[in-house]
């Protein structure tokens, strides 16, 4: 189960990153309808990929395995709460290009840093 949800984690994280660029060049502008349905699934992705990567560490934590590893997913999980607060006051504020970055540059950037690691274990 563990190798099949690693598995199955690193290919939504490339899918999640991926998300985050084309998703944030919808906010470089006025958003439209459109734009607020992606921001939507976004944000529901990140919740699900927050549930499988807690199911991860618990595993690895468990196991007394794989420091790296655990170290990205601790890393993905205490700064992605941050990034989403200032995301929020973002939106609330209607500062687009800050949401836009926010959503490119700093989540955008964790999932990848939690991708890449996530990849060389997969592949190993």
């Amino acid at each position: 189960m563990f190798k099949s949800l690693m598995n199955d984690t690193t290919e939504y994280l490339k899918k999640l990153h991926q998300a985050t660029h084309s998703i944030s060049d919808l906010f470089y502008g006025e958003p439209d309808a459109e734009a607020w349905t992606y921001f939507s699934q976004l944000a529901e992705g990140l919740q699900f990929t927050v549930q499988s990567v807690q199911v991860l560490e618990t595993s690895i934590r468990q196991k007394n395995d794989d420091i790296m590893l655990l170290k990205s997913m601790e890393d993905f999980l205490r700064s992605l709460p941050q990034f989403l607060q200032d995301l929020e006051q973002a939106v609330a504020s209607q500062d687009h290009v800050l949401t836009a970055d926010l959503i490119k540059y700093e989540i955008g950037d964790l999932v990848k840093e939690l991708l890449t690691v996530m990849e060389s274990k997969v592949s190993s």
